[in-house]
């Protein structure tokens, strides 16, 4: 019973660790454009249909992303900050 103990709570917390480094999801990516100077750039109907294509892993904490919206792909840089998400145009 001590060993099943020890295994789930090694399994717990390693599942914890593992959301701890991944990629924006697409509710992070709209919250962090909303956030950005880049939201002028966008009505509210462009943030609304805004849609995850992919992200790619760029250094720690940061992926370059790509995202669609209105129908465009547009890519964009996201950094883990410690408020969250933040987004940069990508260069």
């Amino acid at each position: 019973m001590k060993n099943k103990l020890i295994a789930l709570a090694s399994a717990s917390c390693l599942f914890l660790l593992a959301g701890c480094g991944s990629e924006p999801s697409e509710s992070n990516m709209k919250e962090a454009i909303q956030k950005s100077p880049m939201k002028i750039a966008f009505s509210d109907k462009d943030l609304a249909s805004i849609r995850k294509i992919s992200c790619k892993n760029d250094g720690d904490k940061a992926y370059n992303c790509d995202m669609e919206v209105s129908g465009m792909a547009i890519p964009v840089r996201f950094v883990k900050g410690s408020d969250g998400w933040l987004a940069m145009k990508k260069e």
